[in-house]
This record gives C-alpha cells, structure tokens and sequence, in this order.
C-alpha cells in the first residue's frame, strides 16, 4: 500500500496532470475512474501500473483483479494522500 506522498509512481502521476507538455514528451496519458479503466480494459494498450482507492467499488476491484492477471503492477494507495 503506498501511504506517502513521496511514493515516486504517485508522485509521476501527479505530475503528468498537471503538465500536458510533459505525457506529450514521455508519450503517456492518465486515466481516472472505474469508466474509462474499463475502456481500457477493452483495448490493447500497455498499462505500466494501475494506482487505486482502498475503499474502491466493487465494480472497481473487478478492474484491478483484471489488469493484475495481466501482469500490470496494482498499487493501493492510502485514501487521504
């Protein structure tokens, strides 16, 4: 469980929202929420990790059992950071 704001995968996410010149660069976007991780789910896009909620939905949990039986890296993160 990632508990630190200082975590460096949440730090990168972090930043790529704020700064469109830096996901055109490194040629990555970020997804927020259950909707369109399940559009992703759909397609065959690389999924370097996947950060969620501990208090994430049902529905939400399905996605993250999924994307981990494909070998992407599920990282639950603390809510309150």
């Amino acid at each position: 469980m990632i508990t630190s704001i200082h975590n460096p995968k949440l730090q990168a996410v972090r930043s790529y929202l704020s700064r469109a010149k830096d996901r055109e660069a490194d040629q990555v976007f970020v997804v927020e929420g259950v909707r369109l991780v399940e559009e992703v789910a759909s397609t065959q896009w690389q999924v370097d990790y996947l950060l969620f909620a501990d208090d994430l939905s049902p529905r939400g949990l399905a996605l993250v059992e999924l994307f981990s039986q494909r070998n992407v890296e599920c990282l639950d993160v603390k809510r309150d950071i």
